[in-house]
């Protein structure tokens, strides 16, 4: 969002009307714009600590995992997702959709389960 400080200069300019018949005011340098960090795109920083970061399955993740659903996977059946946020939750690591993705990666055998 864009907010101007309107000065007694910038009173002084002509101001053209609009095609609405409404007065506009043009704007000047002497104009203070502020813009919030929304407005400008800004991405928030992320934490090396938080959760939900693009990064390699370690390898007590994987054993975790294949012994939660390793029956699943062999049936090549997805499970519940109810047994998938607790698997997310007791791991503490990884999101919801990153267990799933993973698990699903395992039953279509993008990744081998040995």
């Amino acid at each position: 969002m864009y907010y101007a400080d309107v000065s007694h200069a910038a009173e002084s300019v002509a101001k053209p009307k609009s095609a609405s018949g409404g007065l506009k005011r043009r704007r000047t340098s002497e104009d203070k714009c502020i813009v919030s960090h929304a407005a400008a795109n800004v991405p928030k920083p992320k934490s090396a600590t938080s959760v939900g970061l693009k990064r390699r399955w370690t390898s007590e993740e994987r054993e975790m995992l294949l012994k939660a659903f390793g029956s699943e996977i062999t049936k090549k059946v997805m499970p519940q997702g109810k047994k998938i946020a607790e698997l997310a939750k007791r791991m503490g690591t990884r999101t919801v959709a990153q267990v799933r993705t993973q698990v699903n990666n395992y039953v279509t055998r993008k990744i081998r389960f040995d």
